[in-house]
């Protein structure tokens, strides 16, 4: 049997179309390895509040003040990760009057060791449980507005962000 140019043709024809779905299905299985994140997306952090689990927050939210088992109060902060794997980072946290002129809370850095995040299903990473611990009485914090801030160092790349709470004194 002999094959004409035409043959041939579509014999090429077919190799780029495989070769075609081969790209396409390797970009998915890529896409798939990156948690669903687009790779070159922006890197950003969220802080949030939480003891055992990340819950967001807002400017204007409350944040409860909690008595702690050794008599001094604090709240329980939180990160949340986007478009980076945050192993390795340093996070800190502080907390300020409203004017950012008092610190209110002693400034608290976090070495986050590789299994010190929770994966979440949309590719974010989030770390719970970090305590901010009041410099003053209760009496001089709840009630007021506060600026809460956090930043972070993830692979040499400098991350933050900040909202103003409310903090309260609600669950006894």
């Amino acid at each position: 049997m002999r094959l004409t140019h035409c043959d041939a043709a579509r014999a090429a024809l077919a190799a780029v179309r495989w070769q075609r779905l081969g790209a396409l299905l390797a970009g998915m299985l890529l896409l798939v390895a990156c948690g669903g994140e687009e790779p070159g997306g922006a890197a950003a952090v969220a802080l949030g509040a939480g003891l055992s689990r990340y819950t967001p927050v807002e400017d204007g939210d409350a944040i409860e003040l909690v008595f702690g088992s050794q008599g001094g109060w604090h709240i329980n902060l939180a990160a949340r990760f986007v478009g980076v794997r945050p192993d390795g980072a340093t996070v800190t946290y502080r907390l300020w009057n409203s004017d950012g002129q008092q610190q209110l809370a002693y400034p608290i850095k976090v070495y986050i060791p590789h299994d010190g995040t929770v994966a979440m299903a949309d590719g974010s990473f989030t770390r719970s449980g970090d305590r901010l611990v009041m410099l003053g009485a209760a009496d001089t914090v709840v009630g007021r507005q506060v600026l809460a801030q956090l930043s972070a160092v993830v692979d040499g790349t400098l991350l933050q962000d900040e909202r103003r709470l409310t903090i309260v004194d609600e669950v006894p």
